[in-house]
């Protein structure tokens, strides 16, 4: 039987993702998505059901901070 869970954990690691928030729906992320809440190349594991990007979430608080100012 595939453990769908452990595939994408593996990606995760394999690609250097860091978690941005976990129990997210996918409808929930399509919404955060259109509101740019999440950086580019976040995705969405359906099995995890959290989202992952390639950057950590502090860091992207910060830029967006900087930003504002």
């Amino acid at each position: 039987m595939i453990d769908h869970a452990r595939r994408q954990l593996q990606i995760v690691e394999k690609e250097y993702l860091h978690l941005i928030e976990e129990n997210v729906s996918q409808d929930a992320f399509y919404t955060g998505v259109k509101r740019r809440q999440y950086p580019v190349g976040a995705r969405w594991f359906w099995a995890l059901q959290a989202v992952y990007g390639p950057e950590r979430p502090a860091i992207v608080n910060d830029s967006q901070q900087e930003a504002a100012e």
